[in-house]
């Protein structure tokens, strides 16, 4: 089995929405939590985003999705 390594204080966290839509007030009330344990968060706008009961187009979250893998210094990816 790998396990990663912990994460850091300061280390960068993606954040994306590849599936269904969320409760948005609960979902800042994480990211606060997140962040107040010292980590910096990467959100964009279109994680909001609304297809029927998706969090956006297949093509958009695809693309976020990509995008984040790509990262070279984001240490983690929450989903």
């Amino acid at each position: 089995m790998f396990f990663p390594p912990p994460l850091k204080s300061g280390a960068s966290i993606r954040v994306i929405a590849p599936c269904g839509i969320f409760d948005r007030s609960l979902f800042e009330k994480g990211l606060g939590m997140i962040e107040s344990a010292g980590f910096k968060i990467r959100c964009n706008q279109r994680i909001y985003d609304r297809h029927r009961y998706l969090a956006g187009t297949d093509s958009d979250r695809a693309r976020e999705l990509y995008l984040a893998l790509e990262e070279v210094d984001t240490a983690a990816i929450f989903v």
